[in-house]
């Protein structure tokens, strides 16, 4: 809960900017529902991008939050427009956090971005949902 109150406590005008809507949806990220604990982050993150044809699937790495702080690990998601769609996290925010916060909150850095082409491509170049990259498949998390 710390990281939450360090970044919360910033002036940039980015976190001055905040809902108190996009606070709860933060807390969220702590109470992922253990249904999304099984690491299935690629697969689901790859189904919604084959049905969302104006979304682009991502995948990077993501600083832990609560149990996993401190470490760093893979995940995937779709981004589309100025919107996050992370199908691992409750459905009442799956589709709805901003881009700028998620990265903010996941201290993304490193990301992989696929179009439809490129995705089909690393699908069968490696016949699996990910990672496709050597930076994620040489990360142990």
């Amino acid at each position: 809960m710390e990281k939450f109150k360090d970044i919360f406590t910033q002036t940039s005008k980015q976190e001055e900017e905040l809902s108190k809507k996009d606070i709860k949806k933060l807390k969220l990220f702590e109470a992922i529902p253990q249904e999304n604990q099984g690491g299935d982050c690629y697969e689901q993150a790859l189904h919604y991008f084959q049905r969302d044809t104006g979304s682009t699937l991502v995948h990077g790495l993501v600083n832990g939050q609560g149990a996993l702080e401190g470490i760093l690990y893979n995940h995937a998601w779709c981004e589309k427009g100025s919107k996050i769609i992370d199908m691992t996290l409750p459905k009442d925010v799956q589709k709805s956090l901003d881009i700028n916060l998620y990265y903010a909150i996941g201290g993304i850095q490193t990301t992989y971005k696929y179009n439809r082409k490129e995705a089909m491509e690393k699908l069968n170049e490696y016949g699996t949902y990910g990672p496709w990259e050597d930076k994620l498949i040489s990360n142990k998390y």
